[in-house]
This record gives structure tokens, sequence and C-alpha cells, in this order.
């Protein structure tokens, strides 16, 4: 748990080394997606950096805000793990979920600005459900969108017990969680582009994000 930067600096590393492989497997068809996830991820280093230099000062004192809001990106499976579903998802159910997930979005910035970081986990891990069980009907998977809600949820969660004993770091709490709902934008696009190379058994982002422990 070090921090917003180091993870992204972590998934960068890993997205790199696993570029190749995966666009052997693939026969070139991954690397759009490689470098649109890595692309992400730089993109968001600036802010990351930005947080973690509020967080310092707090962090320094035992408060674990933004610093403990991520997990480390150790263990993942194997890059060559293959994806249990091999599906891709209908137009419909996609639009389903990408209004699900704006709606997510615009309540959890209400939420988080009013420091309802428990009603927040609370929608986060009520998404999450819908999200598994879309996965088990269309036989596809959202993991990047899973991992997002994911996230969102465990940081709200945090966010919920550590402003309770710690007012003082709300504001950063919710710049953080402003930071990660943006992430709900991009999130079924890139999922779609995995699906098509699950069903060849290339098990790209599904195997390069890692397990957090939300909900409990």
């Amino acid at each position: 748990m070090s921090g917003f930067a180091q993870h992204l600096r972590e998934a960068i590393a890993i997205n790199r080394e696993r570029a190749e492989h995966y666009a052997v497997a693939s026969e070139g068809r991954s690397r759009f997606l490689s470098e649109q996830l890595i692309a992400s991820e730089r993109a968001t280093l600036p802010i990351a950096t930005w947080l973690d230099r509020r967080a310092a000062p707090f962090n320094a004192h035992g408060i674990a805000v933004v610093q403990g809001d991520f997990v480390p990106m150790h263990p993942l499976p194997s890059w060559e793990q293959a994806p249990q579903y091999l599906g891709v998802s209908t137009h419909a159910h996609r639009r389903s979920l990408r209004r699900q997930l704006t709606a997510l979005r615009r309540r959890g910035r209400r939420l988080s600005k009013t420091g309802a970081f428990a009603r927040l986990a609370n929608h986060c891990a009520e998404q999450l459900a819908y999200i598994r069980a879309l996965e088990r009907t269309e036989q596809a998977h959202f993991a990047m969108t899973a991992h997002i809600v994911e996230s969102i949820g465990f940081g709200a969660r945090n966010a919920a017990q550590t402003v309770a004993q710690h007012p003082q770091v709300r504001d950063l709490a919710n710049d953080l969680m402003q930071v990660q709902l943006l992430g709900l934008r991009i999130c079924i696009a890139l999922d779609l582009q995995a699906q098509h190379l699950h069903a060849e058994g290339v098990g790209i982002v599904l195997n390069d994000v890692p397990a957090i422990p939300f909900p409990a």
C-alpha cells in the first residue's frame, strides 16, 4: 500500500511487460488495447502524484488516506491463464450497464462531496453484484468495469472509516473519489475490446488486475 502513483507505475510496468506476450498470442490484435491501457495510466500519473503529496503529511501521522486505498499489484494470474468466459456481450446489455454506470458516477459524485462515503460504498457493492450476474448471463468478462467499481467501493469504505476518525481528510478523500469515478466513463469500451480477445483465449485485462477485498 504505497499510494496512487506507485500503483499506477506498477500497472504500467505490468502492461508493458505483458503487451508483447499478448501481441504474439493474438497476432498483434491486442496491441491497441495495451497502448490504451498504458496511455490512460500515464495520463493519470500527474494527478495521482498530486494526491499522494497531499496525503503524505497525514500518512506520516498514521492516517492511511490515499496510501491505504490501493492494493498491491501482485500476485496476479499468469498472462497465459485462459479466460473463464469466452463470450462477447450484446449491445443491449452494454447499453444497460452504461446507463447504470452513468447513474453511479453522478450519484457517487454527489455522495462523495457530502461525505456520504458509506452510502457510496453500498452503491458500489450493489453495482458489482449486478456486473457479476451480467457476466454469468452473457458468459463474458467485464474485468475492467468490475475492477474500477471495486476500487471505488474499497476507497469509499476506507474513507467512511478514516473520515469518521479524522475529519480533516474529508476533502482529500473526496478528491480521490472524484478522480476514480471518472474511470467509469471508459471501462466498458476497454472491456469490449478485451472480450473479443478473450474469445480467442487471450486473457488481457482479466489477468492484469489485482484482487480487491471489496465487498469484505
